[in-house]
């Protein structure tokens, strides 16, 4: 993520890290949904998303269970989103993108 983006594998990297369990398809899904023209996802953005409640942006060592389910829950809901809805359909990674898929 040298270049302030992060890659489908990064993206999938980052969310394993927190925890975050899906199938590869799932990721796939959720990466097109999320970025669909291939440019990839700021990682600001991802930040944003990953954000607790209370505002900290935690270490994955450092989320407890209940904000990795709290997380894992949101993830799904936007993959579930994106195959109801179709994966390419939403402009390419901006807030309102990421907030809805998320």
């Amino acid at each position: 993520a040298d270049s302030g983006v992060l890659s489908r594998g990064d993206f999938q990297s980052g969310l394993g890290q927190l925890g975050v369990v899906l199938a590869d398809e799932e990721y796939d899904l959720l990466y097109r949904r999320i970025d669909p023209k291939g440019a990839g996802v700021p990682y600001g953005q991802f930040a944003d998303f990953i954000e607790l409640e209370d505002g900290r942006h935690p270490a994955p060592d450092a989320l407890s269970d209940r904000d990795k389910a709290r997380l894992q829950l949101r993830v799904f809901r936007c993959v579930q989103n994106a195959a109801e809805h179709g994966a390419g359909t939403a402009p390419a990674a901006s807030p309102t993108v990421m907030a809805e898929a998320f």
